[in-house]
């Protein structure tokens, strides 16, 4: 019997031989593993052999890439090219690309998430030579990499929440880790959060009657949420139209408009929530596009969640942005057991008092692949919900569920969720915001 196709369903699994394959686009079956180069083995070399027990403390290092690489390169720029030794495992992962079109749903294409295995070569003032060349380009900006740490046996403890260095828009936003042992987890991995951010709190005049897609603040347009097209996202709320407005570019979630329209929410494995409606009794704005569900092959690439919407704000004293989408999660070993969670969820959306929700992050990804056998855990990689309301404002939109990819030869059990997050509420009424969009998140990687 192998992993049904649980979609939003939090469910008992049942148990997997692995043993038939098949082709995986946004969902399903994923066959044929497609494995790591002979320099780094499948589930390391066991360098850390003996019982390793974790704490709280991120096991990654990260540093950017700095002006790209084209495929078959071996050289790299990177910003701290001390931050791995030479033999160490490394993951070249591009996050980000410049910009996309509005897509829906929308499929990572050429290098845009893309990730691969190495081993560092040689150390340079300013550069990292890997063991063997690049699988694909790598952009002038938007990619990263991570230091992967080998182990015998290890152990996340009960009292332990091992979490990542949140992703902030150059670093981050992973824990990866491969053992030639047993991983035990009864602790906690806790990559929720620490994905895309949600777009940063609205400073907006009060307008009404916004119909543009983007826009500027002063015009009545809040911040888009984070996704993988990085022109389309400012930390701060910006005097820039390409970053402010309902339009969804990607998996960030669109801004509300005005008069107090509320933020969508980002996607991932299902696109996320349409934000709710301006405030009543005022002429309409158009309502914030939700993020895009990503189609892509989870052994070939990774994403983050999408961040959520800002909701428009004129005279709110609170202050408060989009819900941050999910981490990824990435663990290869002989066997993965435990009694422990491991969570990649979006966080919720806000609200504004008097004025909007925010929209919800989206979940992240969460990649399980033992040689053996997984244990009896709990994954949840769901999308956070949509912000409240009240006194007629809109709502936020629910994040959109992540994406989980188990892969195992012996008998496992435990509870998969990857759920939408709920619209938000105002008085019992959505108000036009939707939750996210249910979607088949969970798939195999058959041996």
């Amino acid at each position: 019997m192998k992993y049904a196709t649980l979609g939003t369903i939090g469910a008992l699994v049942a148990c997997s031989p692995f043993g038939e394959t098949g082709r995986a686009d946004a969902g399903g079956v994923v066959a044929d593993d497609a494995g790591l180069p002979s320099s780094v083995e499948p589930i390391g070399n066991g360098r850390g052999a003996g019982n390793t027990v974790l704490g709280a403390a991120p096991v990654n290092t990260y540093t950017a890439v700095l002006g790209g690489a084209r495929t078959a390169s071996k050289v790299l720029r990177v910003e701290t090219p001390s931050f791995a030794a030479v033999g160490t495992v490394v993951v070249v992962w591009q996050v980000t690309t410049s910009d996309v079109p509005r897509q829906t749903p929308f499929m990572l294409d050429a290098a845009t998430g893309r990730y691969d295995w190495f081993r560092v070569a040689a150390v340079r003032d300013a550069e990292i030579e890997l063991d063997r060349p690049l699988t694909f380009d790598v952009g002038d900006e938007g990619a990263q990499m991570l230091s992967v740490p080998e182990y015998g046996d290890v152990m996340v403890p009960a009292s332990v929440v091992l979490a990542p260095e949140a992703w902030d828009g150059r670093t981050g936003g992973i824990v990866a880790f491969l053992a030639t042992g047993t991983v035990k987890i009864d602790g906690t991995v806790d990559a929720t959060a620490h994905g895309f951010r949600g777009g940063p709190a609205d400073e907006d005049a009060t307008s009404d009657g916004c119909l543009d897609g983007d826009g500027l603040p002063s015009a009545g347009y809040a911040p888009k949420g984070e996704g993988i097209a990085r022109v389309r996202f400012a930390r701060a709320q910006a005097a820039r139209e390409d970053t402010n407005g309902p339009f969804a570019y990607g998996n960030g979630g669109g801004g509300g408009a005005c008069h107090n329209g509320g933020g969508a929410g980002g996607g991932h494995g299902g696109a996320g929530g349409r934000g709710g409606d301006t405030f009543t009794g005022s002429a309409p704005g158009r309502a914030a596009d939700p993020g895009a569900r990503v189609v892509y092959d989870p052994r070939e690439r990774l994403a983050l969640g999408g961040g959520g919407g800002s909701g428009e704000r004129n005279d709110s004293p609170t202050k408060e942005g989009g819900g941050n989408g999910g981490a990824v999660v990435l663990v290869r070993a002989r066997a993965i057991r435990g009694a422990g969670t491991i969570v990649a969820r979006g966080s919720d959306g806000r609200k504004n008092s008097n004025d909007s929700g925010t929209g919800g992050g989206a979940g992240g990804l969460v990649v399980l692949d033992a040689t053996e056998g997984l244990g009896c855990f709990v994954i949840d990689a769901s999308g956070g919900s949509g912000g409240d309301s009240d006194n007629g404002g809109g709502t936020g939109g629910g994040g959109g569920p992540g994406r989980v990819a188990l892969g195992g030869t012996r008998d496992v059990c435990g509870i998969v969720k990857a759920q939408p997050g709920r619209a938000g509420q105002e008085s019992g009424n959505a108000r036009g915001a939707a939750s996210g969009e249910p979607a088949d998140a969970i798939v195999v990687l058959a041996h």
